[in-house]
């Protein structure tokens, strides 16, 4: 598993203000597929770019840059809240998972394991070398979890992935001949870890 680091009470009371409010202001668009509505391009948020590259550097022991930082609101207003395992394929790997307000309860699946998170903390991991996911959950009417995506870039050479496509699904056997991701490629480590997640993430 890749370095996984879990961080509470980051921000300060004036700083979540202001990123709320930077999130209520952003362009936003619905993703219905995984019941969800997207903010980009927060900004106007001040010295918190310093505060969380600082962070990011000091946990990823490397040089880095900020390269987006997006909003994501997940709830039944806008589809059915679902995230299946996936890896991604972005040059800015590194990401600090930052649940800036809820009021329900959703843990983040990283690799094997499930992690507890609630308001004003965040996972940090690669997220091209770590699979991640959200496990089944029936949102509630007027439930809904926001999370803030800092996504930061290395200022060195970025490794190349050759990762499975996003949200990689299996189908009705599993992965394999009936799936396209699958399909005229060989499997991968990668592969026989999205499949242990999907039966552990179908068991729950």
């Amino acid at each position: 598993m890749s370095n996984i680091k879990y961080l509470n009470n980051i921000f300060t009371e004036s700083e979540l203000n202001l990123l709320a409010i930077s999130v209520q202001n952003s362009e936003k668009h619905h993703d219905p597929e995984y019941g969800r509505q997207m903010g980009k391009n927060l900004n106007n948020i001040g010295i918190i770019h310093n505060k969380v590259l600082s962070i990011a550097e000091d946990v990823f022991e490397s040089p880095l840059s900020i390269a987006s930082i997006i909003s994501c609101t997940y709830s039944n207003e806008f589809g059915i809240p679902n995230l299946p395992p996936h890896f991604d394929g972005a040059a800015a790997g590194h990401i600090i998972n930052f649940q800036l307000k809820s009021n329900t309860s959703w843990d983040i699946g990283l690799d094997l394991d499930l992690y507890p998170i609630k308001d004003n903390s965040a996972l940090l991991f690669n997220a091209n070398e770590t699979a991640h996911w959200r496990p089944h959950k029936t949102f509630k009417d007027e439930e809904y979890v926001t999370m803030i995506f800092f996504r930061f870039k290395s200022t060195e050479s970025e490794k190349i992935y050759n990762n499975p496509p996003s949200f990689h699904r299996p189908g009705p056997e599993g992965h394999g001949f009936n799936c396209i991701g699958c399909m005229s490629k060989p499997r991968s480590i990668n592969e026989d870890l999205i499949d242990k997640i999907y039966k552990i993430r179908d068991a729950s």
